[in-house]
């Protein structure tokens, strides 16, 4: 089976989605299926086929592209924003991309947001299934304009990704509940799909590296996570200066990059905590710290599933995290982890001190996060699981007589545009989408 993985934004990148599509891709590929990746190339100057030289130049589509909507915009300013015509921009361009990159040739294509699954479904051949994976709600991405316009906007974009797929994936239980919560006739297109990884391969990068920060005599704790708002590493610091208090044998490693690295720096130090603290913003693999770690720490405000917890689970550790999200599908309290609430600093604190003097106790939420992980996270089980889905989905497209795809000749640049509009886009396309431009009219 031939099979498009498509994301609208930048891969590889620090992330989720980034760590989703590699253990996607590996399960397949590792299972005789062929995958292609195509992303927005980190330069920001093209959509690509990422591991190849395949790219069409963004400048090139903006030419295309750029009158009309501008056109369009000027007669609907006042029901646009700045950060909407971006984002209309963003999903227009990787549509001609993806017409030019030609999508009659996968069996399925799988998109990895609202923006990619809206784009990929304007150009892909009918009957070719499309699956959508979405990580996240928008109501719950910190990283998304606030204003009541845009949320609006954003939340259309997520309905209707639902309702043109063929199938809707959600990582976790919450999130789908989310998903459907104002829309539930697509219950039944929405479904729950655990992640996974390789567990193998991350034990084995573990052992190809020594912990420099492992210090004998004290426990290190770890929390593996970006430096953004969201991930709560502000509650953390003020859990760990009530820990200072009352014992000093520990050292905590925050494994992350991100735009409060300095906010968080400046907490720290705020604490005196700057040797019980340590930021570390340039590993590319963290296995090796969590094999060496004696205790996980998740105080996120708002998640999906994490993968930060599916790896520290995987490497036998006990994990404190709050209650939010997926991560109550990840942590059964009490067996293989405990549960807080968010934002609870002082109950974070009372956990961390009771796990740390309790080495029993420590010893058996130990032994059952790594089962809980063996049985839970395999990429087996989850490459298992949609491949099931694949199939299906295109067992029932060939109940339909797939459409002929159009003629494909060589092109030159200077015939770049004519090209796009004969041979690359459907008969039905149109520009604006005159779903967006009714939503904006209603």
């Amino acid at each position: 089976m031939k099979i498009l993985v498509a994301f609208h934004s930048i891969l590889p990148h620090i992330g989720g989605v980034s760590t989703y599509v590699n253990q996607l891709s590996k399960g397949l590929r590792d299972k005789g299926h062929t995958v292609e990746i195509m992303a927005l190339h980190p330069s920001q100057q093209g959509y690509y086929m990422m591991n190849t030289d395949r790219i069409v130049d963004l400048s090139m589509l903006n030419k295309f592209s750029h009158k009309i909507l501008t056109t369009y915009y000027k007669k609907q300013n006042h029901m646009t924003t700045h950060f909407i015509r971006n984002i209309e921009k963003m999903k227009y361009n990787m549509e001609l991309a993806a017409a030019l990159f030609d999508l009659n040739q996968y069996d399925v294509i799988h998109a990895q947001c609202a923006i990619s699954t809206l784009a990929l479904s304007r150009i892909k051949n009918p009957n070719t299934p499309l699956i959508s994976t979405l990580h996240s709600t928008f109501k719950n991405d910190f990283t998304i304009s606030r204003n009541p316009r845009d949320k609006q906007y954003f939340e259309f974009l997520e309905q209707r990704s639902m309702e043109v797929s063929d199938l809707t994936l959600a990582p976790s239980e919450a999130l789908r509940q989310e998903l459907i919560k104002n829309r539930k006739d697509l219950a039944e297109k929405v479904v729950t799909l655990h992640s996974g990884i390789d567990i193998t391969n991350l034990r084995n990068r573990a052992k190809r590296q020594q912990n420099p920060f492992k210090k004998e005599g004290k426990q290190q704790l770890i929390y593996p996570a970006r430096l953004v708002q969201e991930k709560g590493h502000f509650i953390l610091i003020e859990a760990l200066a009530m820990l200072k208090k009352v014992r000093q044998d520990w050292l905590c490693l925050l494994a992350g990059n991100g735009p409060e690295k300095a906010s968080i720096e400046q907490a720290i130090k705020k604490q005196n905590l700057e040797d019980h603290v340590q930021i570390l913003d340039n590993e590319k693999d963290i296995a090796y710290l969590l094999a060496e770690s004696d205790l996980c720490v998740f105080p996120s405000l708002t998640e999906n599933l994490p993968y930060g917890i599916m790896e520290a689970q995987s490497m036998g550790l006990p994990v404190i995290a709050t209650k939010v999200g997926g991560i109550p599908e990840m942590i059964k309290h009490g067996e293989t982890g405990l549960l807080i609430s968010p934002s609870d600093s002082q109950a974070l604190f009372k956990s961390l001190e009771q796990l740390m003097k309790d080495e029993k106790r420590k010893q058996a939420l130990s032994e059952m996060s790594k089962q809980w992980a063996e049985n839970h996270w395999s990429i087996n089980r989850m490459t298992d699981s949609i491949m099931t889905i694949y199939s299906d989905e295109l067992r029932e497209s060939k109940l339909t007589e797939r459409v002929e795809d159009k003629q494909k000749r060589s092109r030159t640049p200077n015939r770049f545009f004519k090209y796009l509009n004969t041979f690359c886009l459907p008969d039905h396309y149109k520009l604006p989408d005159p779903n967006t431009i009714h939503f904006f009219e209603k």
